[in-house]
């Protein structure tokens, strides 16, 4: 009786490891340009959890945001530990967002790359989930560039009603996040595109504060030199990572080459975490040298109210239109099948 019970978990554990091609998953389960390394569809959450240690096509896509939330830890406890502390200072309010908008986005991502095996509609919600994290992520970056990054120097409107950027920055990222999402379901030949596309917008857009200073900086302390060189170093990292999202290279010339290393994916997740970090470390760059000029020439200063609690209803929305998606989501592979063919 013991034997036939280690049999058949020696049996179980092999066939948990035995990877598919593609033609031997569903339609669902599928990558442009990658034919082999698929877990076998219908993982419980325990054989997700081990599949993490073992390699497989999303080995890398799971290990790398997770690397890059402990590095991000890493850098970013020891601001709010010792240098900036969040409770007794309500200017800080900003870049903790950011850092939890960040840890989110890292964390989701490498969750649904982790557990999108287990069925076809929990790999839908897990992709749901992961866009939902990427558009609270740009907002929260919307935030510390509003306050920490605007131009102090200039009439304009946007800059000067923290109402009204804020209000468009949140707008955008819950269009984004449904949009997102229904890609999954519509317009699939061009689903990399737009959801690239939207990201990319709601990058352009939340980081107009910076970008508007750069134009109209007319002194040293506006000029931030070593702000603006993080700044611009994480633009060239978000560029290419937009890039390989869409061209989908290298594994379109060579499919099934990249399959476990160096697909396209595994370069936008490398790309945009030392982007995200980047981005961290310019705006807190901002925040310390421009503390006093803000206090100075604006009456429009963080709160819990305008910084914090509104990234708390930013991220409910989305939950709430992940939710709704998830209630609607096809449960019948055949349905789905249909939906994408419309």
């Amino acid at each position: 009786m013991i034997n036939n019970n280690n049999n058949l978990k020696q049996h179980t554990e092999v066939l948990e490891k035995t990877l598919l091609g593609d033609r031997a998953v569903d339609f669902e389960f599928r990558e442009p340009f990658i034919v082999s390394g698929y877990r076998r569809p219908g993982f419980s959450f325990k054989q997700c959890i081990h599949s993490a240690f073992y390699a497989h096509n999303e080995t890398i896509n799971v290990w790398s945001h997770i690397l890059a939330l402990v590095g991000f830890l890493y850098h970013c406890l020891p601001v709010f530990c010792l240098r900036s502390n969040p409770f007794t200072d309500p200017f800080v309010y900003p870049l903790l967002s950011f850092s939890l908008g960040i840890s989110a986005m890292f964390l989701m991502s490498s969750s649904a790359h982790l557990f999108n095996c287990m069925s076809a509609k929990v790999r839908h919600i897990c992709f749901f989930f992961d866009y939902a994290a990427i558009s609270t992520y740009t907002f929260t970056a919307g935030l510390v560039f509003y306050y920490y990054s605007r131009p102090t120097n200039t009439d304009l409107k946007l800059m000067n009603s923290n109402c009204l950027f804020l209000c468009i920055s949140a707008a955008i990222s819950l269009a984004t996040t449904y949009l997102c999402c229904a890609s999954r379901h519509k317009w699939v030949q061009h689903k990399f595109l737009l959801r690239t596309g939207t990201f990319v917008i709601s990058w352009l857009f939340n980081t107009l504060p910076f970008t508007t200073r750069a134009i109209y900086c007319d002194s040293k302390l506006e000029c931030n030199t070593v702000a603006f060189a993080y700044f611009k170093r994480q633009v060239f990292y978000f560029f290419l990572a937009a890039l390989s999202n869409v061209i989908r290279i290298p594994e379109r010339f060579i499919p099934g080459l990249f399959d476990f290393f160096g697909q396209s994916h595994h370069f936008l997740h490398i790309l945009c975490s030392l982007g995200a970090i980047d981005d961290f470390v310019a705006v807190e760059l901002d925040m310390n040298i421009r503390r006093e000029i803000l206090h100075a020439s604006s009456t429009v200063l963080p709160t819990f109210g305008n910084s914090l609690g509104l990234m708390i209803a930013v991220l409910l929305g989305n939950i709430a239109i992940v939710i709704w998606f998830a209630v609607h989501c096809p449960v019948s592979l055949q349905i789905d099948k249909q939906l994408k063919t419309k």
